[in-house]
C-alpha cells in the first residue's frame, strides 16, 4: 500500500470508530446509570443448607419481601470444621427504596423455619457511595449435655423424673444459669445453643456446677413408685453432669407465712400460690383477703406428704396485686417461716425535650433504650431497672419492687442516639412514701432557681387525689418522667501563641518564658435548666450543670487577673470561672437561672437558643523540658511543643596570634547547624537563623560562646501525626575553619544534654597544631646527569582524502502500522462495549 492508500485507509478507520463511540455512547451511559441505582446487599450465612435453598426476607409480618438466593447470588461456599455451610450472598437492589441510614429488619427463612436470630441493618455508604446493607445470620446449634443420677454410694438409681430445673453457673456471664432438665429415648439431658466463631470452631463449654444455689428436690418415679430425693450436690461429668441424690422423708409440716408491707398496699381478695420445695402445689394455695393497709400479715399453711427440708416459696404475686412487686423473701428453716416483703411496681419514662404539644408530652415521644439504677442514700445500687412497656403500650423502665425511701435514679444506659449529645450523667430525685405517694425532685417555675419535692410533672395537688388508690397508681397508671437534657459542648483552643501551628488553633511551639492565651469556648444548650410548664398539669424541669475542669500542667503558671468568662463580648454574669492553686484546676461555675417555656394542646414547647461562652485565660511557660504539655478537657485537647535551645562555647588552645584579626562576633559565621530525623540528615543551616539575640559573651582571649533558639522539635508534617508516630528531630553544630586556619588547628567537639534547665551544651575546643620544622639540607649537593637531546619524529606522508559517502535509499511508508494499531482499538471498544451492554445487578 502506497502513501496515499494508507491515508484514506486511516481517516476510514477514525469515522468508524467516532460513529461507533456516538452509537455505543448512549449504551454505556445507561449502564452506568443503572450502576448509580443499585444499592448492594452482602450477607454472611452460616448453615446447614445448601445456600441456594434459602431466601433472604426483608421486613416482618405478612407484607415482608422475599428473595430466593440463586447460584449467582453466591459468591462464596465453604464447609467450616463444625460441618456448617459458610455462604457469601452479594446481590443488587433498587437503590431508591434503601436511602441511607434507613433501618430495615432482615431474616433468612428455609422454608417455614428461620435461619439464626432477626438483624436490624441500616443503610450505609459504601467505599463508592453506594448504598450497601451488610448483615451475619448464624444458624443455631445446640449440644446435649447427658444428666446421670446416683445415690451417695455412687450407685445409679433407677426410674425417670419429670422436667426439672437445675442451676448451673456460666464462667462467662460470670452469673447462676437455670437449665431445663427433661427425659427423652436417651435419657435425662438438657440443650444448650454453642458459640461458635467465624472460622467454625466451637468455643468450650462456659457451664460448671454452681457453688451457691439453691437446689430444688427431685422426684424420681419407677413403675407406681414415687420417691423424692434431694440434691446433695452437682458434678460435671464428661460431656454432662451428674446429680448425687439423698432420699427424702415425707412429712407433714405446718408453714407460717409473714407478708410484709412496709407502704400501705390496697386491700384485694385473691389467690396466693406458693410453692414447696420449688415446685407448686395445691396444699400451697391460699385464698386472702387483705385489707387496705401497711405493716404485716401473718397466716398458715398446712401441707401433708411433703418432702422433709422442703422450702416454701411465693414465686409471684396474685393477679390482683398489679401494682406491687416481691421485693424479697427469705425462709428460715428452723421455724419453718416464709417473710415476704411487697414493694411498689414503678415504671418511668425517659426522653429529651422536644417542641410538642401537651397531646403529646411524656407519651408519644418516651424514648426506649434506656437502664436505670436506683440508688440508696449511702450511694448503694438497689436494682436496675428492666425494659418494658407502660398499659398503654409507652416504652418504659420498670423498678418492680420499690420500698419507702428517697432514692437516686441514674442513667446506666441509653440508646445510641443519645450517648454522644445528651448529658446522662444527671441525678433524679425520687422519694416514696409510707402512704404509697411517689414524688420527685425537680425544678419548678416558682422554685426559686433550686429543685424541690413535687408531684409526677410537676402537677398540683389539684391534679392528683389524695385517696388510696389514686397514690397507688402513681408510678403506674401515671408513670414518672426523667428529661434528658442536651449537654454543654466545650472546645479548648489556644487563643494567641507566638508560634502556632496549623489552622485548627490546637497546637503551638513556645519556649521557656513565652505567654500562652487559652479559650475555652462553650455552647449551652437551649433547654439547659429549662422548665415546660402547662396550668396545673405540667411544671417541671431538672437543674443540670454545665461545668468543665482544665487541669493546668505544672509547668504552666496562671498569669494573674486573666481568667473571665465572656458571653456576646461582654461578661458573663450566669458563669463564672474561679481557679484553685492547690489542685491546679480551673473550673467553669453555672449559676444560670431557670428559664421557662409554656405549652398547651394548641401551642408546642418553645426552646430557647443556645448560649455561646468563651473561657479565657493567659499562661506563662515556667519551664519546658522534653515533653510536650497537652492540656486536656473532655473531647478536646490542645498542646505545646517544646522548642530546643542550644547553647554552644567556643575555647581555643594556644595560636592565638593566628586569631589577632579575626572578630569573633563575625566567626560565628564558620559554624553550622545539622537537622537530622534519624539516619537521615533533611537540613544544613547557618547558625544565625536560630541565633538568639544578644546571646554571644566574649570570654578571655578569644573564647566566645552564643546561644540557638526555636529549633523544632519535629518536622511540620510529623506535628499532625499522632505523638506516638512521630520521630523526633536531633541537630549536630558543625564548624568550618577558615582558610587561614585550616590545617593549623585542631578541632574537637562534646555534646551534653539538658544542661541548665532543658537547653543543650556544645563545645567546642580548637587546639593549635605547631608548625613542621624545615627538612636539613644534605653536605653534599647532588650531581646533575647530562641532559640527552631528543631524537627527530618522523614525518607522517599526507593521507588520502575518504571517499564520499553513500546517500541512504528513501524508505516508502506504507502506512500499515497504524492501521493495524487502529483495528486493534477498535476492537477493543467493541469488546468494551459488549461487556457494558452485559452488566447486570450482580
Amino acid at each position: 500500500m502506497n502513501r496515499k492508500a494508507a491515508n484514506l485507509s486511516l481517516i476510514g478507520v477514525i469515522l468508524a470508530l467516532i460513529l461507533g463511540m456516538a452509537f455505543l455512547s448512549p449504551l454505556a451511559q445507561a449502564a452506568g446509570d443503572e450502576d448509580e441505582d443499585t444499592a448492594a446487599l452482602y450477607a454472611t450465612i452460616y448453615t446447614r443448607a445448601k445456600c441456594t435453598d434459602l431466601e433472604i426476607q426483608e421486613g416482618t409480618g405478612w407484607f415482608a419481601d422475599s428473595y430466593e438466593i440463586e447460584a449467582a447470588d453466591v459468591t462464596s461456599d465453604k464447609t467450616l470444621e463444625n460441618g456448617l455451610r459458610k455462604c457469601e450472598i452479594e446481590f443488587g437492589l433498587e437503590a431508591a427504596d434503601y436511602p441511607l441510614g434507613k433501618e430495615i429488619t432482615f431474616s433468612v427463612k428455609k422454608g417455614f423455619s428461620q435461619i439464626g436470630e432477626a438483624q436490624k441493618v441500616k443503610v450505609a455508604a459504601g467505599s463508592d457511595g453506594t448504598p450497601e446493607m451488610r448483615m451475619t445470620f448464624k444458624e443455631k446449634i445446640s449440644a446435649r449435655y447427658d444428666i446421670t443420677m446416683v445415690d451417695e454410694a455412687g450407685k445409679s438409681l433407677p426410674g425417670t423424673a419429670e422436667s426439672f430445673e437445675l442451676p448451673l453457673y456460666n464462667s462467662v456471664s460470670q452469673k447462676n444459669e437455670t437449665v431445663t432438665v427433661r427425659k427423652d429415648s436417651a435419657g435425662h439431658g438438657f440443650l444448650k445453643a454453642l458459640a461458635y466463631d467465624d472460622s467454625g470452631k466451637f468455643a468450650p463449654s462456659s457451664l460448671v456446677p454452681a457453688t451457691q444455689a439453691d437446689l430444688s428436690s427431685i422426684t424420681l418415679k419407677d413403675g407406681g413408685q414415687k420417691t423424692p430425693y434431694s440434691v446433695q450436690k452437682v458434678l460435671a461429668m464428661g460431656e454432662g453432669f451428674q446429680l448425687v441424690l439423698k432420699p427424702l422423708k415425707l412429712v407433714d409440716k405446718t408453714y407460717h407465712v409473714t407478708i410484709k408491707r412496709p407502704l400501705e398496699v390496697l386491700g384485694e381478695s385473691d389467690t396466693w400460690k406458693f410453692n414447696i420445695g420449688g415446685k407448686s402445689d395445691p396444699q400451697a394455695e391460699k385464698q386472702l383477703s387483705l385489707p387496705t393497709a401497711s405493716g404485716d400479715y401473718s397466716f398458715d399453711i398446712q401441707a401433708t406428704g411433703v418432702p422433709e427440708g422442703a422450702k416454701l416459696s411465693l414465686p409471684s404475686l396474685p393477679q390482683a396485686y398489679m401494682y406491687y412487686g416481691i421485693a424479697g423473701q427469705k425462709f428460715d428453716p428452723a421455724t419453718n417461716t416464709l417473710t415476704v416483703t411487697l414493694g411498689k411496681q414503678v415504671y418511668i419514662l425517659a426522653s429529651n425535650i422536644e417542641s410538642v404539644k401537651y397531646d403529646s408530652f411524656a407519651t408519644d415521644y418516651a424514648k426506649p433504650g434506656f437502664t436505670l439504677g436506683l440508688y440508696n442514700q449511702q450511694g448503694k445500687l438497689i436494682a436496675k431497672s428492666t425494659a418494658t412497656k407502660t398499659a398503654y403500650d409507652y416504652p418504659a423502665s420498670l423498678f418492680k419492687a420499690v420500698t419507702p425511701g428517697e432514692y437516686t435514679v441514674r442513667i446506666e444506659d441509653a440508646a445510641p442516639a443519645f450517648k454522644k449529645d445528651y448529658n446522662l450523667s444527671l441525678q433524679y430525685g425520687v422519694r416514696l412514701a409510707e402512704n404509697g405517694r411517689l414524688t420527685m425532685r425537680m425544678l419548678q417555675s416558682n422554685s426559686n432557681h433550686e429543685e424541690v419535692w413535687a408531684n409526677p410533672y410537676g402537677a398540683t395537688d389539684e391534679r392528683f387525689k389524695d385517696d388510696a388508690r389514686s397514690r397507688a397508681l402513681i408510678g403506674y397508671k401515671t408513670p414518672l418522667l426523667l428529661l434528658v437534657p442536651k449537654k454543654p459542648v466545650f472546645d479548648k483552643v489556644i487563643d494567641q501563641a507566638k508560634y502556632p501551628i496549623g489552622e485548627d488553633a490546637k497546637k503551638a511551639y513556645a519556649s521557656r518564658g513565652d505567654l500562652i492565651d487559652y479559650q475555652i469556648n462553650a455552647k449551652i444548650p437551649g433547654d439547659h435548666r429549662l422548665v415546660v410548664k402547662y396550668g396545673k398539669y405540667v411544671d417541671m424541669g431538672f437543674k443540670d450543670t454545665a461545668t468543665v475542669i482544665d487541669k493546668l500542667d505544672e509547668r504552666l503558671e496562671l498569669v494573674p487577673d486573666s481568667l473571665k468568662v465572656m458571653e456576646d463580648g461582654d461578661l458573663a454574669t450566669d458563669f463564672e470561672a474561679r481557679y484553685n492553686p492547690d489542685t491546679r484546676e480551673i473550673r467553669l461555675l453555672d449559676k444560670a437561672k431557670t428559664q421557662v417555656a409554656e405549652f398547651d394542646f394548641l401551642k408546642a414547647i418553645k426552646i430557647p437558643e443556645a448560649r455561646n461562652l468563651s473561657i479565657k485565660f493567659q499562661v506563662k511557660l515556667k519551664k519546658l523540658g522534653k515533653q510536650p504539655i497537652y492540656n486536656r478537657i473532655p473531647d478536646s485537647e490542645t498542646e505545646i511543643i517544646p522548642y530546643l535551645d542550644l547553647l554552644v562555647k567556643k575555647h581555643w588552645e594556644g595560636g592565638l596570634e593566628l586569631l589577632k584579626d579575626f572578630d569573633m562576633r563575625d566567626y560565628i559565621d564558620n559554624f553550622q547547624v545539622e537537622t537530622w530525623q534519624g539516619d537521615n540528615k533533611i537540613a544544613t543551616e547557618p547558625v544565625r537563623k536560630y541565633l538568639k539575640a544578644d546571646s554571644f559573651r566574649q570570654g578571655e582571649g578569644k573564647d566566645f560562646q552564643f546561644a540557638l533558639e526555636k529549633l523544632p522539635k519535629y518536622t511540620l508534617a510529623d506535628v499532625e501525626k499522632k505523638p506516638e508516630e512521630r520521630v523526633a528531630l536531633t541537630y549536630k553544630v558543625t564548624e568550618n575553619l577558615p582558610a587561614e586556619l585550616a590545617g593549623k588547628f585542631e578541632v574537637s567537639q562534646v555534646a551534653q544534654a539538658e544542661q541548665n534547665d532543658g537547653v543543650n551544651l556544645v563545645s567546642f575546643t580548637n587546639t593549635f597544631i605547631p608548625p613542621t620544622p624545615p627538612p636539613t639540607p644534605p653536605s653534599t649537593p647532588p650531581v646533575t646527569p647530562p641532559v640527552t637531546p631528543p631524537a627527530t619524529p618522523p614525518v607522517t606522508p599526507p593521507g588520502t582524502p575518504p571517499a564520499t559517502p553513500p546517500v541512504p535509499e528513501e524508505i516508502v511508508h506504507t502506512g500499515s502500522s497504524s492501521a493495524a494499531l487502529l483495528g486493534i482499538c477498535a476492537l477493543g471498544v467493541a469488546l468494551g462495549a459488549t461487556v457494558i451492554l452485559r452488566r447486570r445487578y450482580r
